[in-house]
């Protein structure tokens, strides 16, 4: 499996998922144009990941912002997640957000209590 890496632009965030380190990480804006084409590849990915993962997966967010249809994606990216850790291999994630961004802490804290995933709340370094 090779890893996929998706370089930014003004309206969609980086994106590296390694299928060695089980390191999966999507960071900046995601307001694209049209979300499915830009999430329908990620969750493909998770999928052909999930049948054969690394030891430990590790999701990490550290978006600054995104549109209620990336929000959908991303719920459907943590559910694939979800399933993985529910049959019992080991899947955190970590969701980064700035210290006075209610809005990105409280969606954090939404999907922690929607999904049966550990989800790991963690202050942006930069506003420490």
């Amino acid at each position: 499996m090779q890893e996929l890496i998706l370089q930014p632009t003004v309206k969609s965030p980086r994106v590296h998922f390694d299928p060695v380190t089980g390191k999966l990480e999507i960071s900046g804006k995601s307001i694209p144009e049209n979300s499915y084409n830009l999430y329908r590849p990620l969750i493909e990915w998770v999928e052909d990941y999930v049948a054969q993962p690394a030891a430990r997966t590790e999701l990490i967010f550290k978006l600054t912002y995104f549109n209620s249809s990336s929000a959908e994606y991303i719920l459907e990216l943590m559910k694939k997640l979800e399933s993985l850790h529910l049959k019992g291999s080991p899947v955190e994630v970590r969701w980064f957000y700035d210290e006075e961004d209610e809005d990105m802490e409280q969606i954090g804290e939404d999907f922690k209590a929607i999904l049966r995933l550990p989800i790991h709340m963690v202050v942006s370094e930069e506003d420490r």
